[in-house]
């Protein structure tokens, strides 16, 4: 595939943008693709993003996102959460949903891992009779994943 990439600068994670989306720095830890706006529709996005685990195992560092979560997320519902390898690490995979400030509701589809102690999270969000348009558009994002450490 050629086309853009959603490149975090500061560890050399990266992965293709679906094609259209626009790309955009968020923070030092995170940078987003979001599809092309359209009137009165959430945009659904996909964001990159990198940070060191501050010494905690790959376990901690999940069970710590498994209670803030809900906490920082309005009905969040969790669906499904599974062990499975991501970008040649081993990881997981976890499908939720919440309802965004407007009312909507939005899909979470999150794949994560923590090579030599960096948190890599791959997210995409949309709204949920979008999900599977956008998961379709995001698997290529997934499948070539390159994380810290991992050509």
């Amino acid at each position: 595939m050629t086309g853009r990439w959603l490149v975090h600068e500061g560890s050399g994670a990266r992965c293709p943008c679906p094609p259209g989306w626009s790309t955009s720095v968020v923070s030092s830890a995170a940078v987003a693709a979001l599809e092309p706006a359209r009137d009165g529709t959430f945009r659904a996005n996909l964001v990159l993003t990198v940070l060191p685990n501050g010494g905690l195992s790959f376990a901690q560092w999940q069970a710590h996102s498994d209670r803030v979560l809900p906490l920082v997320l309005r009905d969040y519902e969790l669906i499904d959460l599974q062990k499975c390898s991501v970008a040649t690490v081993p990881g997981g995979r976890r499908l939720s949903r919440y309802r965004a400030v407007d009312g909507r509701m939005l899909m979470l589809h999150q794949w994560f891992c923590a090579p030599g102690g960096i948190g890599v999270t791959l997210t995409s969000t949309c709204e949920v009779p979008s999900y599977a348009v956008v998961d379709e558009r995001v698997r290529d994002a997934v499948a070539r994943l390159l994380v810290p450490g991992r050509r």
